[in-house]
C-alpha cells in the first residue's frame, strides 16, 4: 500500500490491473487461436515437408 497516495485505492487496485492484464492476454490467445494458428500450422507443414524433401539421402550413403 502507498501510504502518500491521495486519490485511488493501492490495497485493491494492483489486483484490478492483474485481472484486466489476464482477460487482455485471454482475448490475445483466442484471437490467435481462431484467426492466425491455421495458417501457421500449414506453414510450417509446408516447410517441413520442402525440408523433408530437401534432406532425404540414401541410407547407404550416411553408413
Amino acid at each position: 500500500m502507498c501510504a502518500k497516495c491521495k486519490e485511488g485505492n493501492s490495497a485493491t487496485e494492483p489486483y484490478i490491473v492483474a485481472h484486466h492484464l489476464i482477460l487482455s492476454h485471454a482475448a490475445a490467445v483466442q484471437r490467435y487461436r481462431h484467426k492466425y494458428q491455421e495458417v501457421v500450422c500449414i506453414l510450417c507443414r509446408q516447410i517441413s515437408q520442402a525440408t523433408l524433401l530437401d534432406i532425404c539421402v540414401p541410407f547407404e550413403i550416411i553408413f
